[in-house]
């Protein structure tokens, strides 16, 4: 509301500014309260889209990265050349292994929208099976092992689409 700057060092994702707006930090959408917020452990559903907790260390390292290459090319554009390159020195996200959330909130992102999608099929039983299948796939997303499935989880996914689609 504001416009105030701010930096998260510490802390959940649900920031309280000095003007009193509340909102998150990883989304950045108003919140009132922790309904919003998946707790540790958990995963995202349809209203709670934002884990409580993350490393803020790696957002900042992604979003410093990505400000850099902006900047980077902007300067190509404008036919500026400089004598050390900006993004030198800069952690890119290609040399960020992606952590567990980042894989779990692709995924969940991903299942959500199969999820609206398996909703509308008219057929009662192949909606019934299919939404099994998201079940299982939801299951595996909130397990421990999301970020060595998550090619087997995306292909899991794809299959469903497809078979929404025969």
């Amino acid at each position: 509301k504001c416009m105030n700057k701010f930096y998260k060092e510490e802390g959940c994702n649900k920031m309280t500014c000095s003007c009193g707006a509340k909102m998150c930090y990883l989304c950045k959408k108003e919140v009132t309260d922790y309904s919003h917020f998946y707790g540790q452990g958990g995963t995202p559903t349809a209203t709670k889209t934002c884990p409580l907790w993350s490393d803020h260390k790696v957002l900042h390292q992604m979003e410093v990265a990505k400000a850099a290459e902006e900047a980077k090319q902007q300067l190509t554009q404008d036919n500026i050349t400089l004598s050390i390159d900006p993004t030198r020195d800069i952690i890119m996200p290609a040399d960020i292994p992606a952590s567990e959330y980042e894989v779990r909130d692709r995924l969940v992102n991903r299942w959500l929208q199969m999820n609206v999608i398996v909703s509308r099929v008219t057929n009662a039983p192949k909606r019934g099976r299919l939404q099994h299948l998201l079940e299982n796939i939801r299951k595996l997303i909130a397990g421990h092992q999301v970020v060595t499935l998550e090619d087997q989880i995306a292909r899991d996914l794809e299959s469903v689409q497809t078979q929404v689609h025969e």
